[in-house]
C-alpha cells in the first residue's frame, strides 16, 4: 500500500463495510492522514466510524450540491465506493 501519511483523502460511502474497514486501515497505519467521509447512510452505519480527530463526517448524498459545496479541499486520493 502506498503511503498515505500527509494525504487528504475523499472516501465516497466510507461508512459501509468495506469503506469502513479501509478508513480503519488508513487512519491505522498514517498518523499524519486527513479523511473526509461522505455517506448517505443508506446501507451503512454512523457507528462504523471511530472518532477520531483526523476524521470529518459528512452526511448526505455526494449529488447533493450542499455536500459539494462543503468539500473544497484538494485531496491527493478519492476513493469511490
Amino acid at each position: 500500500m502506498p503511503d498515505f501519511d500527509n494525504s487528504k483523502v475523499l472516501i465516497i460511502g466510507g461508512a459501509g463495510f468495506v469503506g469502513s474497514n479501509l478508513l480503519h486501515l488508513l487512519l491505522f497505519e498514517n498518523p499524519q492522514i486527513h479523511i473526509t467521509v461522505v455517506d448517505n447512510l443508506l446501507s451503512a452505519e454512523k457507528l462504523n466510524l471511530p472518532k477520531d480527530k483526523r476524521l470529518t463526517f459528512l452526511e448526505g448524498s455526494i449529488t447533493n450540491h450542499t455536500i459539494l459545496k462543503q468539500i473544497k479541499d484538494e485531496y491527493s486520493y478519492i476513493f469511490h465506493l
